[in-house]
């Protein structure tokens, strides 16, 4: 495998974990944006009343005072990931750029 080669498959890797990364953010931003509409829904629900839950394809049922319990935990954990994943983002870009101008890579159009 040539320099170039090597160059252009880790420019590669770099792109694919990026794209990954940013993919990951906006799943998980829609699952929260998702859980937010659910928990202002139960809020003025009566809590004994009961609910239900879809967990590995199965349905559950709860009281609506219990699934607000797991709604905010499943919240918190999910905006908890997001601040990690996207300091990871961060880093990650900043290290390809850095690569980048370390290895002298410019990006050229082929027509």
């Amino acid at each position: 495998m040539s320099a170039q080669q090597k160059l252009q498959a880790l420019y590669d890797q770099y792109q694919q974990r990026i794209e990954s990364l940013s993919s990951k953010l906006v799943t998980i931003q829609s699952e929260i944006d998702e859980h937010e509409i659910v928990l202002s829904t139960l809020v003025d629900v009566p809590p004994e009343r009961k609910c239900f839950r879809m967990i590995g394809g199965a349905l559950v049922e709860l009281t609506v005072k219990d699934a607000l319990v797991v709604l905010k935990d499943n919240l918190t954990g999910m905006k908890s990931s997001v601040e990690v994943m996207k300091k990871e983002s961060v880093k990650l870009q900043k290290e390809f750029l850095d690569w980048k101008e370390k290895n002298n890579i410019k990006i050229v159009k082929a027509n």
